[in-house]
């Protein structure tokens, strides 16, 4: 009798996993269809920095040369961000030092003496 019930439970929490798995299977595709299936432009626009600055002061550090990417720095707070150069408009994004550092060998560099960042 015990072995019928626990076989019965076991089966019944199958059944459900199986259920929310469909469910889940069904929202994600949902979802996906709703979303840039392209990688690269996620997180890409074309608005000023958060500290007001334009897009035109910001100052080059590095390139990647067959994607087309600059990396850029805001002078006013420092804020790192990528570009992407395509015939059809340049597009950029926020980044943080440690994507920088990965991706463009960018160490953020301090002058001695002070709390001040180049």
């Amino acid at each position: 009798m015990i072995k019928s019930v626990m076989l019965f439970i076991i089966l019944a929490i199958i059944w459900v996993l199986i259920i929310f798995n469909r469910k889940l299977k069904i929202q994600v595709k949902k979802n996906a269809r709703s979303m840039s299936i392209l990688r690269e432009y996620t997180g890409w626009g074309t608005t000023d920095c958060t500290c007001g600055t334009s897009r035109p002061k910001w100052q080059v550090l590095a390139m990647l040369r067959p994607e087309n990417i600059v990396l850029l720095k805001c002078p006013l707070c420092g804020g790192l961000w990528e570009e992407q150069m395509s015939l059809y408009g340049n597009k950029w994004r926020q980044i943080d030092s440690a994507y920088a550092g990965e991706h463009y060998n960018y160490k953020q560099q301090t002058v001695p003496g002070s709390r001040m960042e180049l």
